[in-house]
């Protein structure tokens, strides 16, 4: 009706995969790359909601992750030469539902994403339900909330680093290590990992 162009592609799992959902996440990913190269496009929306950045937080926290992973999605991320955006990052699943359906525009559920052998799944149809009820009705705004602050400040800790790094680097390929333990502790493996 609006004459857009439409791209489809449809993927076959190998036949011995486990971790299925990143392997998914992985060939959508390399699609939208895909994609904004071969169109010349700058970016690629995606409908991300605050209910999936709170899943996502709560999944990273209970594997285990650190800081890094609980800043959860990022608003805006590269993609190659292109972007990641995540509009409706700040807006929760129900708004975009009612807003959907006062429009009365169409769209699809995914069958997968009640399927309760996906750990994701057990997060956002049992756990935060029950956080909710029993603990705080805003419990995915605070996630989300948790996300932004951890995002915010791994931003200013990377820019520590940076800095950090140059004060210990002796050549590209050489530290010193009297001088990087002279650095804040909290600084030694992100200057590592740079």
């Amino acid at each position: 009706r609006w004459r857009l162009p439409c791209l489809v592609e449809t993927l076959t799992p190998p036949a011995r995969l486990s971790g299925i959902e990143a392997w998914a996440r992985a060939e959508r990913y390399r699609f939208f790359q895909t994609t904004c190269e071969n169109f010349g496009l700058p970016a690629v929306a995606l409908a991300h909601t605050l209910d999936d950045q709170a899943e996502t937080v709560l999944f990273r926290l209970l594997r285990g992750s650190a800081r890094r992973g609980l800043a959860g999605m990022p608003p805006v991320r590269s993609l190659g030469h292109a972007w990641i955006l995540r509009p409706l990052l700040d807006c929760t699943r129900q708004e975009v539902m009612e807003y959907v359906l006062s429009q009365q525009l169409p769209y699809a559920v995914d069958p997968s994403n009640e399927d309760w052998k996906y750990s994701r799944n057990k997060i956002r149809h049992r756990l935060l339900p029950l956080l909710e009820q029993e603990f705080s009705p805003r419990v995915r705004h605070h996630l989300a909330a948790l996300a932004t602050t951890f995002r915010e400040e791994e931003a200013w800790l990377d820019t520590q680093a940076i800095a950090g790094r140059a004060r210990v680097q002796i050549a590209p390929t050489i530290l010193s290590l009297s001088k990087l333990v002279a650095e804040p502790e909290a600084l030694h493996a992100r200057i590592l990992r740079q």
